[in-house]
């Protein structure tokens, strides 16, 4: 007896479990016979796949999902699971040829069709990997697609690489409230003596995202990317805005602006519909131009986002000029894209106190008759999270929260930073910086 289950026991031990299907055993029963013989031998080439006596080898748990007849074609539909592994040409090729061996003359008399996740088998083959290119799944020529925001300083220029290509990244989760305990805490829980909250964005925001831009790319990030714990705010209606040759050259525009309001902001509050903006209408050799000078609180590194509306004529060479301690840097900014939000044009050191010379932002008024330049606020520094939720803030710097809170102060409705289809808001993110019209 003691042998017996000594036996028995070293059987469960070495057998591979066998793959589970969809149906059970009297479901299967009641399949029309021909499709009850191509359902079991599907299953037994399941079965020998998940061994690993082929050349793709499915996770344990894949099963078969649905098996019919589409006319003549038999499609073998396997669960998500199956598909879970990546694919190349050569295997799926294998995938083929063993269920056609288990089929016998099935696979003879009928064209197989395999599907997993709603697509043919090959189609799980990455493009790169994929004998046949499909070209909807490449990338677009981007000599022609238009550029958000460009440093024209650089001593060269980029025309390969990712030029042209605009990124939306997420580095992590963040610090968050907790509705249930009523407390601002980490979304994850720490792991040996870190957090993935924090610990991806150890890497992501001084090696990734730089690498990015210095490869061509405009890098979005839905969390604060600046470490800098202050900042400093200029808006429109600040006695440091100027605009020149003299005041109210510019004139306000219709609808809303950003304004600082009275922070912290509660959930529903967008602090781009708090305030208003200006506008000009270009004419060729225009002199008029903007300024924003901040009060630095402390000498450091300090990251410059601009803000502007965007309109149906909005200029798409909007030219910036940063004044920091290290010399000027010179931006173009198509306004045609990504209005009411933070739009982000580098990190550059600043002294402190007060200095339009090493210290300022400016907006060149030079441009196409017809078209229209927009100014608004003006941010210096990440900055202290200023979202308030359950009547108190995180107490932590900006750029530790979460992604909810940033993009509540970045100006996005709150209808994408609550809600549960996250795809929502990263089309938000996408076509924030796609062309008006």
């Amino acid at each position: 007896m003691k042998s017996l289950l000594f036996s028995i026991l070293i059987f469960l031990l070495v057998v591979p479990a066998r793959a589970q299907s969809y149906y059970n055993k009297t479901e299967v029963n009641t399949l029309p016979n021909k499709v009850k013989r191509a359902y079991r031998r599907t299953s037994r080439y399941l079965d020998d796949a998940v061994k690993g006596d082929f050349k793709y080898t499915p996770p344990a748990r894949s099963k078969i999902d649905t098996l019919f007849f589409s006319g003549d074609t038999l499609v073998v539909q396997f669960k998500d699971e199956f598909g879970y592994k990546t694919l190349r040409t050569m295997q799926v090729k294998d995938i083929y040829a063993q269920l056609g061996d288990k089929l016998r003359g099935l696979a003879r008399r009928h064209p197989v069709k395999v599907v997993v996740k709603g697509y043919q088998l090959s189609r799980l083959v990455p493009n790169y990997y994929r004998e046949d290119k499909d070209p909807s799944r490449l990338m677009p020529d981007s000599v022609n697609q238009p550029i958000h925001v460009q440093d024209i300083s650089k001593p060269y220029r980029i025309t390969e690489g990712l030029n042209h290509r605009h990124i939306a990244l997420w580095n992590s989760h963040g610090w968050y409230y907790n509705n249930k305990l009523d407390r601002w805490e980490w979304q994850r829980a720490p792991v040996f003596t870190t957090v993935e909250d924090v610990l991806p964005t150890s890497f992501v925001l001084p090696f990734l995202v730089p690498m990015l831009e210095n490869a061509g790319a405009n890098v979005y990030l839905p969390r604060e990317r600046d470490t800098q714990p202050h900042e400093v705010i200029v808006d429109n209606q600040d006695s440091s805005y100027r605009e020149e040759p003299y005041q109210n050259i510019f004139t306000t525009g219709e609808g809303t602006g950003f304004g600082v309001g009275t922070p912290p902001y509660v959930a529903g509050q967008n602090p781009f519909q708090q305030g208003d903006y200006r506008v000009l209408n270009l004419e060729p050799g225009s002199k008029a131009k903007v300024s924003w000078t901040p009060n630095i609180p402390a000498d450091g590194k300090y990251a410059v986002y601009v803000s502007y509306k965007t309109l149906p004529n909005s200029s798409d060479k909007a030219h910036y000029e940063v004044r920091h301690a290290g010399g000027t840097t010179h931006f173009v900014v198509d306004q045609q894209m990504g209005g009411s939000t933070w739009v982000y044009l580098g990190t550059f050191q600043f002294k402190k106190g007060t200095s339009p010379a090493e210290g300022s932002v400016t907006l060149l008024a030079n441009g196409v008759k017809g078209k229209v330049l927009t100014a608004d606020a003006v941010r210096f520094g990440g900055g202290m999270g200023n979202v308030a939720r359950g009547g108190k803030v995180s107490g932590r710097p900006r750029w530790t929260e979460g992604a909810r809170y940033y993009l509540q102060y970045c100006g996005f409705p709150d209808s994408l930073t609550y809600s549960s289809m996250g795809g929502k808001t990263i089309m938000w993110m996408i076509t924030a910086v796609a062309p008006v019209g």
